[in-house]
């Protein structure tokens, strides 16, 4: 929040770029910036290339036009006048650097094994009836939610059906040492140290707060439909640590992730609020019933937020639901400009 704040008109905003100028900038999950916060974003990545500054940033799951953009915004640039390649490339993991005014890309190497996620659905009612049946010889689930009142409402009802012990309720609403105190139990029960009696049982509530920067491992994850980037992240959350193979059940040896249903709904009203159906829709097209983590995700991502309508044209309000979501972001970009400081001269 500090560094982009140096790109809002604000009194005193040099002191800002005067600390600013002299530092490396890293910057991690930039996934998880929305419309309003990446038009900052974006900003002061204009003012620490003008400064010569280097920036690292990091994500997982990144849409490849979220890549694109935030080269030009460095180097200054239209977007127009970036190879598209940028932006095709498929390769994962991937580096995409500047040297000077060229722009290169480079897929790394790597030694982990590829893990396969099936995808399964449930219905909301059953919740209860399934966690008995997947626990009753021991492990621990993680259900990620998308609303803080979904949240809430799912761990009370927990709790008349499990030890209150088990359940542990996280989200953004409660003031940071408690959410701390929250967070480090759930590393004591999940995390990469706990043992097969610390996580036997336990059941983690909670919503996208849970989602990123927490280094916990669940033996299945049950989870509300969100974006693709947003449920991958989630899906690492899952069969994390090949630690705890051993102490994992035999029915929750195989990594699975669980979509929950309302009924006859796809996704509920919350999602809808919080994501927009727009990119709910198109994930909901394209999820297929097994993932191969890590070589799918560009895929998948990518399938998601690139601009081809064709898969999605006949769905039942797509086009409705698109323009209300251009229109959405278009208004977020328009509310950002009214207090984004200007850009700084072309080099």
């Amino acid at each position: 929040d500090q560094l982009l704040m140096s790109s809002l008109k604000k009194k005193h905003v040099m002191l800002r770029h005067l600390g600013m100028a002299s530092k490396i900038a890293i910057l991690d999950e930039c996934h998880a910036y929305d419309v309003y916060t990446s038009e900052y974003l974006d900003r002061t990545l204009a003012w620490i290339g003008a400064y010569g500054q280097p920036v690292i940033i990091l994500s997982a799951t990144l849409p490849a036009h979220r890549r694109r953009d935030m080269i030009a915004a460095y180097l200054n640039k239209e977007i127009e006048s970036l190879p598209k390649e940028i932006e095709t490339t498929r390769g994962y993991p991937l580096l995409t650097y500047s040297a000077e005014n060229e722009v290169m890309q480079k897929k790394l190497k790597f030694e982990d094994t590829k893990t396969i996620v099936r995808i399964d659905n449930l219905q909301a009612d059953n919740l209860i009836m399934f966690l008995k049946e997947e626990l009753k010889e021991g492990g621990c689930a993680a259900v990620l939610l998308n609303t803080v009142r979904q949240v809430q409402e799912t761990a009370h009802l927990l709790r008349q059906c499990f030890p209150d012990e088990q359940i542990l309720e996280l989200h953004s609403r409660y003031i940071y040492p408690d959410r701390k105190e929250r967070e480090d139990e759930l590393i004591r029960r999940m995390g990469k140290k706990s043992t097969a009696k610390e996580r036997n049982g336990f059941i983690l509530v909670a919503s996208q707060a849970a989602e990123q920067s927490l280094d916990f491992d669940a033996d299945i994850l049950i989870t509300e439909l969100c974006p693709a980037d947003f449920l991958l992240q989630r899906m690492g959350r899952e069969h994390r640590h090949k630690e705890h193979d051993s102490m994992r059940p035999s029915n929750l040896s195989k990594p699975r992730c669980i979509i929950l249903r309302d009924g006859e709904e796809v996704y509920s009203k919350g999602s809808k609020a919080v994501y927009g159906e727009y990119i709910l829709m198109r994930t909901q097209t394209v999820l297929p019933k097994q993932i191969a983590i890590p070589t799918d995700i560009p895929m998948l991502v990518q399938k998601v937020y690139a601009d081809a309508d064709e898969v999605y044209e006949t769905i039942a309000g797509y086009q409705k639901a698109k323009n209300d979501y251009l229109n959405q972001q278009a208004e977020k970009r328009s509310k950002a400009s009214n207090f984004l400081l200007s850009k700084p001269m072309k080099r």
